[in-house]
């Protein structure tokens, strides 16, 4: 659930910013993913507190939703024009939230055992707001650590690992935007 929560939370700061851009909305998937990690990384850099992190990227999904919501022009006007392919697009995305949804149910820790801990690790400290002295790009790490404040009962060893799944329900709606960017016909695309 939480990875849907993931996907919501990033095509929705996608709208956002496809509207502050000026750019179609069809690129809001792959644009709020980007936006997500941006924002994160920003409120962390500046020392945000963790609830705060979390609620700027919840106020920037926020506005995302009421533009890209309204009747008259945004996204369900699109839809009811494009509704076959709409169809086939919601059975992608459903598809592998589903499957990955049913394997890894339960699940309490990561499941790479090569650095899943240090992705772990890194997440954690960010939700408690402790730094993270790494090489490694930490714009996934502070997105996840965003969403796992909304949901401070849920441990963050599985948390990751759900909020992660939220990724395979993003990506067909990326390939989907982006076929939309290069001017492909809405089913092709």
């Amino acid at each position: 659930m939480l990875g849907v929560l993931f996907a919501v939370l990033a095509a929705a700061c996608g709208l956002t910013i496809a509207r502050a851009l000026r750019v179609p909305l069809s690129v809001a998937p792959v644009g709020g993913l980007a936006t997500m990690a941006v924002l994160s990384v920003w409120c962390t850099a500046v020392g945000l507190p963790p609830l705060l992190r979390s609620g700027v990227v919840v106020l920037v999904a926020l506005v995302g939703l009421a533009a890209g919501l309204t009747p008259s022009r945004g996204l369900l006007a699109s839809a009811r024009a494009h509704r076959a392919p709409l169809l086939v697009l919601a059975a992608a995305v459903a598809t592998p939230a589903l499957m990955l949804g049913g394997v890894f149910a339960g699940i309490e820790a990561p499941v790479s055992i090569h650095d899943g801990a240090f992705h772990v690790e890194a997440i954690d400290n960010l939700r408690r707001g402790a730094a993270v002295q790494t090489w490694y790009p930490v714009g996934f790490h502070t997105s996840v650590a965003a969403v796992l404040g909304l949901a401070p009962w849920v441990d963050t060893a599985r948390g990751t690992a759900e909020v992660a799944q939220g990724l395979a329900i993003l990506a067909p709606l990326a390939v989907f935007s982006l076929g939309l960017a290069l001017a492909l016909d809405v089913l092709a695309a």
